[in-house]
This record gives C-alpha cells, sequence and structure tokens, in this order.
C-alpha cells in the first residue's frame, strides 16, 4: 500500500505538492530534459513500528526525487496506519544522493544512520556520518 500512497514533497518547482505513487513510481513528463519532467521513486529501505501511540504500525520509508539530470533529492517520509490505510504525516529533506545505512523507529522517534554531503564532497561521494532520532 505504500507503493500507492500519497505524499507531501517539494516538487521541482520549489513547492510542496501532493505526488500520488502508482504501484511505485510517480512520474510526469515523457522527457527528463524538459521543464515539466518530474519521477519520484520509493527506496527500498522502510521501517515499520507504531508512531503515534495507537498501538498499530506505522511506517518510514524513503523518496526520491528527480527533475531530470542527475540528481535525487532524497526525502524520508512517515506514514501513518488509518485502519489499513497509509496516511502521509511528514518528510523530511535529506540530501542529493545521500547513502542510507539504516533507519527504525523506536519510543515514537524515526532514527537514522545516513551518510550525507560535506561542502566539499563530490556528488559520488558522499562522507558525513549522522546519525538522528
Amino acid at each position: 500500500m505504500l507503493h500507492n500512497g500519497r505524499y507531501n514533497l517539494e516538487g521541482c518547482s520549489g513547492a510542496v505538492q501532493t505526488f500520488q505513487l502508482i504501484n511505485g513510481p510517480y512520474v510526469s513528463g515523457a522527457d527528463p530534459t524538459t521543464a515539466d519532467y518530474v519521477a519520484i521513486y520509493m527506496g527500498d529501505q522502510v521501517a515499520f513500528s507504531d508512531l503515534n501511540d495507537d498501538g498499530v504500525d506505522d511506517a518510514v520509508v524513503v523518496l526520491g526525487v528527480n527533475c531530470g539530470g542527475t540528481g535525487v533529492f532524497t526525502y524520508i517520509a512517515a506514514v501513518l496506519n488509518n485502519s489499513g490505510a497509509p496516511v502521509f504525516a511528514a518528510s523530511a529533506f535529506l540530501n542529493d544522493r545521500p547513502m542510507i545505512n539504516s533507519l527504525s523507529i523506536a519510543n515514537d522517534e524515526i532514527l537514522s544512520d545516513i551518510i550525507l554531503h560535506n561542502a566539499d564532497d563530490p556528488m559520488c561521494c558522499p562522507t558525513l556520518q549522522t546519525r538522528q532520532g
């Protein structure tokens, strides 16, 4: 169901938009070199546990936004379980092509181990180790 969820993310225009994934990706526009192109993909890493103390497992997913070119602007998104239906709760921008080592949920908190880009890192090779909760 997460692969068919609705997510609020900053799109290619810089404004927050709602995107409906359909069996995994959202793609608008056929040509990545045009201004109207946007592709959003859900990553493989998903964490499940209760985020809002209702006794039901919720989820945290990784979403990548591509506006054409090589950049993949990566977000994590919290998704609440509302009687079996995924309901977007919040998202946070991580970086362009970070390395996500782990995501988890513990004590109503999203925990992450992620390598981000330092100011002088090449885009291929982030080196800033971060652990956040």
